[in-house]
């Protein structure tokens, strides 16, 4: 990985999360890491730090591997989940496979960590990757039925537009058409707003049109795929990114849904 791995260890024994450190940086892993051993701190931990991989052991004082597996899932999250314990039969370990745990391994074989976390690491993005395509095409089912039943093209190019950007989490979506008499892109009327403060860059694109490779409306069109900037007004001089800086495009998460 290119960051150190971050795993959440559920284990009452700093000892023995020491030693489950330990085989991991043997097997070359840079760690990012928090023990906790509560239902509590593991609801707090979930909520301030994304986890690559949960770690548990299966029976502690106040806490155990099936109770957290269970946080887990009620949590939403979907993260590999494997218990590490110093005695398991092999009947709790088929049970609490088929309860959601990912692997098991004993404590006496540490070896094994390394590899079942590298595995699951591969099947959780194996996981994400099918869910954001089964995302991908309903909302490009979504689209297709509304921009069918659309009466013109501004209002199938809005809908497109409203759809995309409630599903991504965009503030500002405006469309772009190729004028028909010039090789330029023109503001279309079709947008979506969905954050106060955004009329003013709205008003002062109606009537622009840009020529390839100018601007960002010409960087997508001349290179035939989306342009993605954290902040729209870098690099740029221009009115449009004076006008994007006054009403906010440029202040983290705000810039990017007008960076397209």
């Amino acid at each position: 990985m290119d960051r150190p791995l971050r795993i959440l260890i559920i284990e009452d024994s700093e000892e023995d999360a020491e030693l489950l450190l330990l085989a991991l940086r043997r097997a070359g892993y840079e760690l990012l890491y928090e023990r906790v051993e509560t239902p509590a701190a593991m609801e707090a931990a979930l909520a301030k730090q994304a986890w690559d991989v949960i770690v548990s052991d299966y029976t502690m004082p106040n806490f155990s591997g099936p109770a957290a597996l269970r946080q887990l899932k009620e949590s939403g999250r979907d993260l590999p989940f494997i218990i590490v314990s110093g005695n398991i039969g092999e009947e709790t370990a088929v049970e609490t496979m088929r309860l959601g745990a990912h692997d098991y391994i004993l404590k006496g074989n540490l070896t094994r960590l390394a590899p079942a976390i590298e595995r699951e690491l591969r099947e959780a993005q194996i996981r994400c990757r099918r869910k954001q395509a089964e995302e991908e095409t309903r909302l490009l089912q979504s689209i297709t039925l509304a921009v069918s039943e659309a009466k013109d093209l501004r209002s199938a190019l809005e809908v497109a537009l409203r759809k995309v950007g409630e599903a991504s989490g965009w503030i500002l979506g405006q469309a772009w058409v190729p004028r028909s008499d010039v090789a330029l892109l023109q503001c279309s009327p079709a947008v979506f707003i969905c954050a106060p403060g955004l009329e003013n860059f709205r008003k002062w694109n109606e009537g622009l049109s840009f020529a390839p490779g100018v601007e960002i409306p010409g960087y997508a069109w001349s290179g035939k795929k989306p342009v993605w900037l954290r902040d729209i007004t870098t690099g740029s001089d221009s009115p449009r990114a004076q006008i994007a800086r006054e009403v906010g495009l440029n202040r983290g998460g705000n810039s990017g849904p007008g960076g397209r």
